[in-house]
């Protein structure tokens, strides 16, 4: 609803995803931009996998057949309001900005409520965690892993990423679209159950980024290359779900 001198309109604007699938959950965290003509809505449930677009629908009963699905992969919707002479808007784009992972996998679920999500004040960015994210420190933004039995060497379960997108804006300074991901961020010592990316907040400009990783088992001493796996607990410089955070 928009807010006017009368007070708020009676009757809001619905917004539903433009693939609506069962139980994927759209609408399970939001972010607004500061001046409120860009939202973005997660929906970490979407099961749509390399390959699918704003119009596919993926069940988890036909994930298996369809070469585009991913069950429990999640994916982020962008709205933009089209504003009036007064500067208010006057509707919202029907088909939204469809935001991926590059490598979306099975149950990674980006944008749940245990993984950050934030928007940069003017819109043009947005950041958003995958606590489930199963890559290595080594891992490439195309790497994709159900878990560390698949790829012990380019795998690392619950380790956690984030996925920073970025609009490309016209001369006007204005989003025209939204590509892939600009930046896959991983912690560099990405470990099993790390959680990297469960929180995470951006400055106004976007031009800092702080994430959080609650499951990091670095202890007294340890530095910024150790690598301490969650169930081992034998170096004296890890410290089992100690945390960690991290400032890019």
């Amino acid at each position: 609803n928009q807010c006017s001198v009368g007070g708020w309109a009676q009757i809001p604007t619905y917004v539903i995803a433009s693939n609506p699938g069962n139980g994927d959950e759209f609408g399970f965290q939001i972010a607004m931009s500061r001046d409120g003509t860009t939202m973005a809505i997660a929906s970490p449930n979407e099961d749509g996998g390399l390959g699918a677009g704003s119009d596919n629908i993926c069940e988890p009963s036909n994930s298996g057949s369809l070469s585009f699905c991913t069950v429990d992969s999640g994916a982020i919707y962008l709205y933009q309001c089209n504003k009036n002479q007064a500067g208010l808007c006057d509707n919202w784009n029907v088909v939204p900005a469809y935001l991926k992972a590059t490598n979306p996998g099975f149950i990674e679920r980006i944008g749940d409520i245990l993984s950050g999500f934030a928007i940069s004040a003017e819109g043009s960015m947005v950041v958003v965690g995958s606590y489930g994210e199963n890559g290595a420190a080594n891992a490439s933004a195309t790497n994709t892993c159900k878990d560390a039995i698949q790829d012990p060497v380019g795998c690392s379960t619950d380790s956690g990423a984030v996925y920073v997108f970025k609009c490309d804006k016209n001369l006007n300074n204005e989003c025209v679209s939204w590509a892939k991901p600009a930046y896959y961020v991983k912690a560099p010592n990405a470990d099993a159950y790390n959680r990297f990316g469960g929180r995470l907040a951006i400055n106004a400009d976007g031009n800092t980024l702080l994430v959080g990783a609650g499951g990091e088992s670095g202890g007294i001493g340890a530095t910024i290359s150790n690598t301490c796996i969650r169930l081992t607990t034998f170096d004296p410089t890890c410290a089992l779900g100690a945390g960690a955070v991290y400032l890019y």
